[in-house]
Formats: C-alpha cells, sequence, structure tokens
C-alpha cells in the first residue's frame, strides 16, 4: 500500500473544510516551490475567480491529489533536468458541468509527451506504469479517489503548449454562474 493509499483510505472523515482555492493554491505551489523548485517553474492563472470562491474538501487530501499530480510531472514528464525550460501551469475557472458549478483546475506540463494510445484508464488504473520509462507510479489511481470522495470529474487532454494537462472538476460553493462557462469534454 502506497503513502497515499493509508492516507485516502485513513481519511474517511467528511470534506469538512471550506477553503479558498485560490488561496490554497497559491500557498501550496509556494511550499511545492520551496521543496521542489529546481525542476520547473510553476506559474498560477486564475480566470474569473472570485475572490471568496470556495471548495468543501478535506485540505490534506487536497494536498495528496496536488502531490501525486506533481510527482507524476517530476517522475514521468521532467525526465532531464532544464529548469529554465520546464514550466507547469495551474489555471482555474469557473465551470458549469451537467448544470452544477464546478471549479475547473487544469494542471498543466510541458514535460514528454504522453505515450501513443495512453488513455484516461491508463491513469487511473492502479499499478500503472510508463513503458517508455519503465518508472511506475504514475499516481493517477490517488488522484481519481479524491476526485471521487469530492463528487467531481477527471479529463485528460494535451495540446500544442501542453504534452500532459489533468483536468479536476471540483464542486464550487458561492459562485457567480454568470461568470462560469461550460465545461464540453466527457469527464470520469
Amino acid at each position: 500500500i502506497s503513502h497515499y493509499d493509508e492516507n485516502i483510505s485513513s481519511s474517511s472523515s467528511p470534506l469538512t473544510d471550506q477553503v479558498n482555492i485560490l488561496d490554497f493554491i497559491k500557498q501550496y505551489v509556494e511550499g511545492w516551490s520551496n521543496y521542489r523548485g529546481d525542476v520547473f517553474k510553476i506559474d498560477i492563472k486564475h480566470c474569473d475567480i472570485e475572490p471568496d470562491q470556495t471548495i468543501m474538501t478535506n485540505k490534506d487530501l487536497l494536498t495528496l491529489m496536488f502531490d501525486a499530480i506533481l510527482e507524476n510531472a517530476l517522475r514521468h514528464g521532467f525526465n532531464k533536468i532544464r529548469k529554465d525550460s520546464n514550466r507547469v501551469e495551474i489555471k482555474l475557472l469557473p465551470v458549469s458541468y451537467k448544470d452544477k458549478p464546478y471549479i475547473l483546475i487544469a494542471i498543466a506540463n510541458n514535460g514528454n509527451e504522453l505515450e501513443e494510445g495512453f488513455t484516461i484508464q491508463d491513469y487511473i488504473t492502479k499499478g500503472s506504469y510508463s513503458e517508455s520509462s519503465g518508472k511506475s507510479g504514475i499516481g493517477g489511481n490517488q488522484v481519481y479517489e479524491i476526485i471521487k470522495k469530492h463528487n467531481g470529474y477527471l479529463y485528460l487532454d494535451s495540446n500544442k503548449t501542453w504534452n500532459m494537462v489533468v483536468e479536476v472538476l471540483l464542486p464550487i460553493e458561492n459562485t457567480n454562474a454568470s461568470k462560469s462557462i461550460e465545461y464540453e469534454h466527457d469527464c470520469i
């Protein structure tokens, strides 16, 4: 059982922390940068996020989710240390999905491209590993379990700028629906 599995299963307490998501992410990124800022630079983009927008969460689980995503980028995306060009971007956007308000947290990196044929099912399957690097610990299973605990959704993507984009939708509290856009991907 991994460190993440122990913390997910032992943290069966309800999601009782009302957290300002932007403040949480800023603090998380500052801590990560102090700890592992030597491999990649992290930028935060917050598009139309109200200063008081919150989610109901468990801070430990939310931290584990970000740890798993960024450790995955560290292990599988950036296997060559070139900090000056290694980038991660965290983008926040209020969205509507299935007629409910969510915060979209898109965590993108310009590391290695996804292996051909790699699917979201590969990402969330426990025990998956990267064929090209031979490294295990993709971490998607833990990410997915935490998202499910929040009644959220997960989507993977890549585009011309970012070789890997993990999109997480978490239910958001006190939102202005007029500022949200419709999320169009099919998530799990």
